[in-house]
């Protein structure tokens, strides 16, 4: 009888470890598929991410830049000869919605609003107190709509940037926290303006546009004359040359505006020389049209550190006044990723200005 228990009992055992070893072997069976189907929908959605990254819309970021500086006038000539300054607050968005239309929104900080001037009826000054606000405004700089509505054609309409001296001239010389490029920064053109433009590429060596704008600028509607300006822009690139037309007229004011750009760049070593001529009918002769020549130029001195000249030459420029004048830069500039902080000083003959900058940039 004892003996039988005992058997009975050792069989109760060896089931017992025999169902323990299958429920082990289940679970872990069942621990190695719900492994392999966690792997596999991981690798599943990795997939399906990466295929949303490269075909899915929209694809979006936000963007933005803050300039800024120090400046000392050796020679005291400007008012104020010393302080800081901050140049651009930019904050831009931009979408691709599908695989033909892309939007750009800009919001730029600037100095909106000039100095009021009162004259009685003869022309005198006379004294006016106002208080002018800030002159750190936002404002409108660009709100574009790109439509490639065939291959190698493109439709943009909105406040558009201007071809004339933002699209290339900026980026060859690319030290915009340092000073913007000669007809922005005397005013032979507006920025940006509302309109339509409509571009026909020729893969990545040229491009030429058609366009009408208001031609009042970015702070302005269509003015009560109702004029546009028409304009036209050409660019080819053959190797390590930039050739750059463009052109305008504005039936209103029956005036020309033309710009040549021609530039050399080869790894970080770059020079470039841009021409702008302002021509307007309603004058008696071409004596008085406005002129300007640009020259940018810059040498890598070592890996993150580059020189720079510039020279701007003016002639007969009549929004300043300016009969003949020139305005010369030299500075070095070091850069790190999007950041960069550069040294430099500037000539300008009109006024005898001497000035020390030390300015910083960055992009994020």
């Amino acid at each position: 009888m004892l003996k039988k228990l005992q058997t009975k009992v050792a069989g109760h055992k060896i089931f017992r470890v025999l169902l323990e070893s299958k429920l082990v072997n289940v679970q872990e069976m069942f621990r190695k598929k719900i492994v392999f189907l966690l792997t596999l929908l991981a690798a599943s959605g990795t997939v399906k991410s990466q295929n949303k990254e490269k075909t899915g819309y929209p694809r979006q970021k936000f963007f933005g830049s803050i300039y800024t500086g120090f400046f000392y006038d050796w020679a005291h000539k400007k008012a104020p000869y010393i302080g800081f300054e901050l140049s651009t607050a930019l904050f831009g968005y931009y979408s691709k919605i599908s695989d033909k239309v892309t939007v750009k929104l800009i919001y730029d900080v600037t100095r909106t609003t000039s100095d009021i001037r009162v004259t009685d009826t003869l022309g005198t000054p006379m004294d006016v107190l106002y208080f002018e606000g800030s002159q750190y405004t936002a404002f409108l700089k660009q709100a574009e709509i790109d439509w490639k509505f065939a291959p190698n054609y493109e439709l943009a309409a909105g406040q558009l940037l201007n071809q004339q001296y933002l699209t290339v001239q900026d980026k060859f010389w690319g030290y915009r926290f340092v000073a913007v490029t000669l007809q922005e920064m005397y005013r032979l053109g507006n920025p940006a303006d509302f309109g339509i433009r409509l571009t026909r590429f020729f893969g990545k060596k040229g491009s030429v546009s058609l366009g009408a704008v208001n031609g009042d600028g970015p702070f302005r509607k269509q003015d009560a004359a109702s004029g546009l300006l028409f304009f036209f822009n050409a660019e080819s690139r053959p190797d390590n040359f930039i050739l750059k037309w463009y052109s305008d007229y504005i039936s209103v004011a029956e005036a020309f505006h033309n710009s040549l750009f021609v530039a050399y760049q080869k790894e970080h070593n770059r020079i470039g020389v841009e021409y702008t001529r302002i021509d307007s009918l309603n004058y008696a002769g071409t004596d008085n049209a406005s002129q300007a020549v640009g020259i940018y130029s810059s040498y890598t001195a070592a890996q993150k550190v580059d020189l720079f000249l510039r020279g701007d030459i003016l002639t007969n420029v009549a929004k300043y006044g300016i009969k003949d004048g020139y305005k010369l830069y030299a500075g070095i500039n070091y850069h790190e990723s999007t950041f960069n902080t550069s040294l430099n000083v500037r000539y300008y003959n009109i006024d005898k200005s001497l000035m020390l900058y030390w300015q910083f940039g960055v992009k994020f």
